[in-house]
């Protein structure tokens, strides 16, 4: 009889921790034709869009949660407690079979109320501090390795802090940690504001990054969902080389919001002692419309102020706004156009066709001389 209580009490408890635990995941894969003006050999890549430098890879994310109300509503006196996990796995390119299994990822949080949430470890726990333009400026605050500090003062108002580090390996003392400090708020229906600070000790030139923006939420109701601007300051530090990044971010949605328009855009003003005579600047223009669970789209790229990266697997980065490029010769501009379609029936299916032109009047010095690109892709994505 006791030999089944003890069961009975293994199982309850148990059953109590795996009613808290959670996982997901998804498998993808994909692949590409790609060619150049100079070659017609067409020869066949691995592609994943996000990450084209893979043949397969498969997450998989595991979630515990405890503490919080009991099942009648009474807060728990210590307040909820968790700990997520993610696992890799890889396989580089078909054509080698290398493969590689790797922790992706990994926190334990505590809130103690409503006020305050920490954790430690790494993952957008509460990445809230990202500006709204067309920079997306937000300082790694809750997206990197390190110690993570939320709080919530008020109703629409967010403030977050953060000491963090590259990789484990990179970390050799405590100066070479960064510091970053956000704020969010929100006044409903009217405007959301951003604002954040990143300081890097260890650094010489690139030892403060500060960024503000605002989105304009008034006109919503008639399909402007975003309306955006924001502005950033880049590798500022002792001997002031620096710039200036300016962002703008439009979204319109028509037709029961079946119709998403999206403009973005970005101009970098150089400033302090290694001023140059141009501005860079990139633009993306995306047109997309859903027809039941098929979306056809279509984007424009255009990118001025950097050398073309003529890389395949990088095929739709290219004008694209994302990280800082090397903005080395005004003479330089791309322009990318990238039409596909997306099916969305359990898994995701993604056709699509990339084109890249250098449209620069200094065209390529490389061996190869290319100046045209093209990219016909399709992945596949699996979530569970």
């Amino acid at each position: 009889m006791k030999k089944a209580l003890v069961v009975f009490l293994i199982l309850a408890v148990a059953g109590g921790l795996f009613a808290q635990t959670s996982w997901s995941g998804s498998v993808s894969t994909g692949f590409g034709i790609g060619f150049d003006d100079n070659d017609d050999s067409k020869p066949l890549v691995d592609y994943i869009r996000d990450r084209g430098d893979q043949g397969l890879r498969a997450d998989v994310n595991f979630n515990y949660t405890g503490g919080g109300p009991d099942k009648d509503g009474n807060p728990n006196p210590y307040g909820s407690w968790g700990a997520g996990l993610g696992v890799r796995g890889q396989v580089d390119k078909f054509a080698t079979s290398t493969y590689e299994i790797s922790i992706n990822g990994g926190s334990v949080w505590w809130q103690p109320n409503s006020l305050v949430y920490l954790a430690i470890g790494t993952g957008a726990n509460k990445d809230v501090y990202a500006t709204p333009g067309g920079l997306g400026f937000k300082q790694s605050i809750h997206d990197a390795n390190g110690l993570k500090l939320h709080l919530t003062p008020m109703a629409g108002l967010s403030i977050g802090a953060h000491a963090f580090y590259g990789n484990v390996g990179a970390l050799k003392n405590f100066e070479d940690m960064n510091y970053g400090l956000g704020v969010n708020y929100t006044a409903t229906g009217l405007l959301n504001v951003v604002a954040n600070f990143r300081y890097k000790p260890e650094q010489t030139d690139n030892k403060f990054d500060v960024g503000a923006g605002a989105n304009f939420l008034g006109l919503s109701s008639v399909g402007l969902t975003k309306l955006a601007a924001d502005v950033g300051t880049y590798n500022f530090g002792d001997n002031s080389k620096f710039f200036i990044g300016i962002g703008e971010s439009i979204t319109f949605k028509a037709l029961e919001n079946l119709l998403t328009l999206d403009l973005a855009g970005q101009q970098f003003i150089w400033a302090g002692d290694d001023e140059k005579d141009f501005i860079p600047m990139r633009y993306r223009f995306g047109l997309s419309y859903t027809i039941d669970k098929i979306v056809p789209a279509i984007q424009f790229q255009y990118s001025m102020g950097r050398t073309p990266a003529y890389n395949y697997r990088n095929a739709n980065e290219v004008g694209g706004l994302g990280a800082v490029e090397n903005f080395d010769n005004k003479g330089k501009a791309a322009l990318g156009v990238s039409p596909q379609v997306t099916f969305n029936f359990g898994p995701t299916l993604v056709l699509g066709y990339n084109l890249q032109m250098d449209m620069s009047d200094d065209k390529p010095s490389t061996a190869t001389g290319k100046t045209m690109q093209h990219l016909i892709y399709a992945t596949i994505n699996i979530g569970f």
